[in-house]
């Protein structure tokens, strides 16, 4: 499952989806989202999604290759997401525990305007590193669907995969940067929000 959102949940009965942009009532978009009746939430981001993925389709090209080109993308894919995916899901648990924190003393005077802020922090440093992670991971897969392309002959689009396994390294350090500079902004309005 593909996300856009920087945090999503889902629940896990099929086809079910979170709205992505409810509103609280101080009109910003929840840092977290609750679970449903049944308590049965699933806590996920871009970069966690994406590795977990390529994690699974790299699996698949070693099991199932239809070239020596795709097993060579799938060891390649599954072995450049393993550190990936380990790192995704410890920043996903720390933006979970952040997010968490913060809906607890929601609403709560003076309480919340010391408590969000750090939370805010805490959250937009997962998110970061999480990007980071995230774009090696998808590196890690273009990489590998070069050889593919190669296996197959096909030059020009070997190039394109090399290019964009260089591409998914900046734009990953450039959302870095965007989270890690809005949970920072995030978190002086939550401070000055008496």
């Amino acid at each position: 499952m593909r996300i856009a959102s920087d945090v999503a949940a889902s629940n896990v009965t099929p086809s079910v989806q979170a709205d992505e942009n409810p509103q609280t009532p101080n009109g910003k978009v929840p840092l977290y989202q609750p679970a449903d009746d049944q308590g049965f939430t699933l806590f996920t981001t871009p970069a966690l999604d994406d590795t977990y993925n390529n994690l699974g389709d790299g699996y698949d090209r070693i099991a199932h290759p239809d070239s020596w080109g795709g097993f060579v993308h799938g060891t390649i894919e599954f072995g450049g997401n393993l550190v990936p995916f380990a790192g995704a899901k410890l920043t996903a648990d720390l933006q979970e525990g952040a997010q968490w924190l913060n809906n607890k003393v929601d609403g709560i005077p003076v309480l919340q305007n010391i408590v969000n802020p750090f939370g805010d922090v805490v959250n937009g440093f997962g998110a970061s590193i999480g990007d980071v992670f995230g774009s090696f991971g998808r590196s890690a897969n273009d990489f590998g669907a070069a050889f593919e392309h190669l296996s197959h002959g096909d030059l020009k689009e070997a190039g394109k995969s090399l290019y964009n396994s260089g591409k998914d390294i900046v734009v990953g350090a450039y959302d870095s940067t965007k989270d890690a500079v809005k949970s920072v902004l995030d978190s002086v309005e939550d401070f000055f929000s008496w």
